[in-house]
C-alpha cells in the first residue's frame, strides 16, 4: 500500500528530529524551516483533498517548522513549437 502525505510528513518530521547533533544544530540555527507539499494544478475543475493529521502538524510545529501549500499552474503546449512550457513563477524567498 502507497505511503499518505501524512505518514511522509510525519516521517520527515521524525528524521529531522533524529540528525545527529551538528546537523541538529544547522536546523536549529535556521532562519526559515519548512515542509512545502506541492501540488501541480490541472485545466480540469476535479476537486481533491489531503489531510494533514494533527500529529503531523503538532511534529511539525515542534521542530518550529512550518507547512506551505504549493498549487503550481498547470503546464501548458505551447502551439507554436510544440513543447510543454510551464507557466510557474517562483516564490519570493
Amino acid at each position: 500500500m502507497a505511503q499518505g502525505k501524512s505518514e511522509r510528513h510525519s516521517g520527515f518530521a521524525k528524521l529531522v528530529s533524529k540528525l545527529p547533533a551538528n546537523a541538529k544544530r544547522i536546523w536549529n540555527s535556521a532562519t526559515d524551516k519548512e515542509f512545502d507539499i506541492g501540488i501541480q494544478g490541472g485545466f480540469q475543475p476535479k476537486p481533491a483533498e489531503w489531510v494533514l493529521e494533527p500529529t503531523v502538524i503538532k511534529a511539525v510545529a515542534r521542530l518550529g517548522a512550518q507547512i506551505r501549500i504549493t498549487v503550481y499552474s498547470p503546464e501548458v503546449e505551447s502551439l507554436t513549437t510544440g513543447r510543454a512550457s510551464s507557466t510557474r513563477s517562483t516564490r519570493p524567498k
